[in-house]
This record gives structure tokens, sequence and C-alpha cells, in this order.
């Protein structure tokens, strides 16, 4: 069967207005992934939430108490949280309210006594009711392809943003290296024509994620508190309405390089300036899109193209900081080779044009209007698809099928052309182009033998098209259930895309037409 994978991430959340909003870097990992590197997979309620100071005084961590469903007290210790006074936010991490029930894949904290929420806030899946039946799901993910800001607006008279790089530097590159790479991420939000937002490199420093009023970019290569799993983490402070931001990369997990080949980056070589470019629209205020097109895709992207916020990037950044500017003239002219002039509600703005579904993909050029799916493990080919519900959102030329991830399903455009609907009479020539629950006959004509396996005989058991099939059925008294076959296009996901899930998946039904409510 052929192997696919969807890049796509599990990027966490920051408090931006009523709802969170996504933001640092986190490897994307499929329910099976987290089942796998969490030492607890727990059903549990949360009882009490509690912030102080950390034991240096320096931040501030949150103390989570959970009851488990056996009956088993647990204490979660997190990065951030409420003092009232004083607001550190860690963008990525878990939220919480007491009351709530939700599923939790835990690690334990360095300390051994204490837990942490593996994966950040893709490893806590919420209980919602989906047709009345509780479940739990992966989620909340951004759900708009459009820019989403996250609160975070520095004042006019905070302008030019200073901002400090810790001179301790990085075991994979030089300190210029690291400068260079660092002072150009910035330029490239500050050369956005219609934003007023400016930065300065106000010198070195030795310091690092604090309370302490300054905003430092610094590289930590041992002692990384948030998880191995996470290859960024950006903090905001709000200290009585004074903002300060920290942007921290994870050296002790994560090779880091200028501009790696598609492949090292696959691999998990990083390039430092494409992360900070990601990284620094959040520090500006910019949360995440549903596009791998943008800089701003809520995935880790090992793409060059990161680099270059879209015109959809800057336009989010001009709605937080708008000022008049056009980048390019109304005849398309002033747009550098390959970019086109697009009119957008904050000015003129140059972009490199979108590619549509089964545009070609792979890990050295992804420009999809949704996301690749990649064909290779390796991350070497892919085309570009989009989720879909049916047929009606592909083109012609795709099909929708479902796709495994881990033990959930979404449903993606796979290449190969759709079947051809029936036509007036209602002839057929395959199953797939009937109405669900029934199959094309040797008359052409959609039909159906069975509608549960108590229409079939006792040895046979029904299948997905209505049609009796010969097998070892079991009568239905005794837990015997319609038969189930797989939708041509089906494959199994490398990573799967938790946003889509959340979203997109359905309770399954049983024959006698209740809901399945086993956990994922």
């Amino acid at each position: 069967m052929r192997r696919a994978a969807i890049i796509a991430g599990a990027l966490a959340m920051v408090a931006a207005a009523a709802h969170p909003a996504a933001a640092s870097v986190v490897l994307p990992l499929t329910p099976a992934e987290l089942a796998a590197g969490a030492e607890q997979d727990v059903i549990a309620t949360v009882t009490a939430i509690d912030a102080r100071w950390t034991a240096d005084g320096a931040n501030v961590e949150t103390v989570i108490r959970l009851a488990t469903d056996a009956g088993v007290t647990l204490t979660i210790v997190q990065p951030g949280g409420d003092l009232g006074r004083v607001r550190q936010v860690i963008l990525g991490m878990p939220r919480y309210r007491v009351g709530e029930r939700a599923r939790f894949f835990l690690r334990h904290n360095a300390d051994g006594a204490t837990w942490r929420v593996y994966g950040w806030a893709q490893g806590k899946w919420d209980q919602r009711t989906i047709g009345g039946v509780p479940v739990f799901l992966p989620g909340p993910r951004p759900d708009a392809a459009a820019f989403t800001t996250n609160g975070m607006v520095w004042p006019a008279a905070r302008m030019p943003v200073p901002y400090l790089i810790n001179s301790a530097g990085s075991d994979d590159l030089t300190l210029p290296q690291i400068t260079d790479a660092i002072h150009a991420a910035f330029q490239t939000w500050q050369d956005v024509p219609c934003a007023s937002i400016a930065y300065q490199d106000a010198g070195p420093t030795t310091l690092g994620v604090a309370v302490d009023g300054q905003n430092a970019i610094l590289f930590i290569e041992s002692g990384w508190v948030y998880g191995s799993e996470a290859a960024g983490a950006t903090a905001l402070t709000i200290l009585d309405g004074q903002q300060t931001a920290d942007v921290a990369m994870n050296g002790q997990h994560f090779r880091w390089a200028i501009g790696p080949s598609g492949a090292l980056a696959a691999g998990g070589t990083l390039d430092l300036q494409g992360v900070l470019t990601h990284e620094l629209g959040h520090f500006s205020g910019l949360g995440h899109t549903m596009r791998s097109h943008d800089t701003m895709y809520y995935s880790w992207t090992p793409w060059g193209g990161q680099r270059q916020p879209s015109a959809d990037d800057q336009a989010g950044l001009c709605s937080i900081y708008p000022v008049a500017g056009d980048a390019c003239a109304a005849d398309g002219s002033g747009c550098p080779s390959g970019q086109a002039c697009v009119t957008t509600a904050a000015g003129r703005l140059c972009d490199t044009p979108s590619d549509p579904i089964g545009a070609s993909c792979n890990y050295d050029e992804v420009e999809c209007d949704d996301f690749c799916l990649f064909t290779a493990t390796d991350l070497s080919s892919g085309y570009c698809s989009r989720f879909c519900d049916t047929n009606a959102d592909c083109p012609l030329t795709h099909h929708c099928a479902p796709a495994s991830a881990g033990t959930q399903t979404v449903n993606v455009c796979f290449t190969g052309a759709q079947p051809t609907p029936p036509d007036a009479a209602g002839s057929c020539a395959l199953d797939e182009q009937c109405p669900t629950g029934q199959y094309c006959s040797t008359m052409s004509a959609c039909t159906l033998d069975c509608r549960t396996g108590d229409d079939c005989p006792r040895d046979e058991t029904c299948d997905d098209r209505g049609r009796c099939q010969p097998g070892p059925g079991t009568p239905p008294d005794e837990g015997g259930c319609c038969g189930t076959s797989t939708a041509p296009g089906a494959a199994p996901l490398g990573l799967a895309v938790l946003a889509a899930l959340a979203r997109r998946r359905r309770p399954q039904r049983r024959c006698d037409g209740s809901r399945a409510t086993s956990a994922p």
C-alpha cells in the first residue's frame, strides 16, 4: 500500500482575546506516537490549579492537580502561569480549567515525582460531546486559512522593540551565524510596508528566559525544561501591562544549521532563520494559519520558503500595526522575480503564487494552498492536497478517501479521477457511483441486499455497500455487526494533522444505530 504522510504541526496555544491561538515549535506527533512516548495515558479531572514562582524566583510555573478515573491523584508542574500581577505565558503549553475532564499523555518531569503533558497541547485531549456521546478529541486547533493574532501588541512607546542576543551561542553554529540569522528574521518582518513595527539589537546578554523585563533570544544546550519534543519555546510576560518576550531554541535535542538542504531538514536539522522567522511572527503578535504556503502555518516546515512571509502573513502584521504602505505598484511592478503583486485590505503586497491541488511538492518546496501530501517517508516527493468530506470538495482529478492516522482517520483528496456519477436513469458501472449503502449490480443499477447483518443468511455479513458477503459471520445476538471495507486510496499517515482530527473525526455508528464510544 502506498505510504503517505501529511506534515502538519501540533504547535499549541497562547491566550488571545477569548480564544487560545497556537505558537511555538513542537514536532507533530500521531496518536500512536503520543501513546508510545507517554509514560502514562490517563483520563482524569482537573481538581486544582495554582501558580507559583519557580525555586530560583526567575519564572512562574503552574501546579495542576488531577484525579484519574482510577482514583489516583497526579500532579502536573508546567512552565508559565498567572499570578495576578504577573502573567507568564509559555506559548504552546496546554490550558486548564477546574472541573474539566480530559485524556492526558504524561511523562515525568526531571524531579521524577511530578508530571508534564507530553507533546504540549497535542497531549491533552479535551472531552467533548458529539451526537450526545462524550468523546476525547485532540484540539483545539486553528480552523481558518486566514491569519490570526495572539494578543501581543507592542506599544508605539516601545518602538523600536529592543532584543538581546545571548552570547553563549549554540553548539552547532558560530555566534556571527546566529546573529546574522536573528537580524535577517527580524528584518523580514520590519520590511513589511504596511506595518509600523520596528526592532533593534540592544546588544549581547547572558540572560535566559525569565521575568526580568528584557527580551532575550538564546539557545539552551542543557537543562531544557520544555520537553524534548519541543524545538523552540516563546515566552510572553505581562507585568502590570508591560510586555516582554523571550525566545529559546532547543540545542539539547535538535541540530541547527543555516539553510540546510531539504534532506537534512527532514532528518531533524532545522534551519535557524526559517524557524526564527516563524517564532518572531509570534513575538510580534501573530498566530497560526492552515496554509503551508504561509510562514505562520501551524506546523514545523523544513522548506526554505518559511523565511519569507506570505501576503496573508504580512496582512496579519499590518492589522496589528497599521500604516499606509504598498510593496508594489498598481501595474504589478516592484516585486522580486517569481513573486506577484496582490491587493489585500492592508495594501498591495508581494507574494509567491500558491500551488493548487495536484501540484508537486517536497522537502525543498511546499507552496500549497493547504498542505503537502508526502508520498515518500523521507519527504522527498508528494503533491498538494486538502481535507475533504466528499468528492465535491476535491477537483475532478482527485477523489476524497480516508487516510489512516494512528487509531483515527481523516479524509483527504488523493490523486485519481472521481467515479462518474450514475446517469439520470440510475445506471452505474462502479460501486462508487452509487449512494452510500448501495452497490452496482450486474444489471448496472444501484441496489442493496441488506442494511444490517440481520438481513443476511446466518453465515454471511453485510458490507458497507449493502451486499451480503460469505464469511464467518456471527449472529447479531452474539455480537455480529455489519462488515466494513477499506475505501480506495486509503493510506497510513506518518505525521498526523491533529487539527483535522479534532474537526473532522466522527464517532463510528454501530449496527443498532448507536455510536461507538471507545477511546481513540
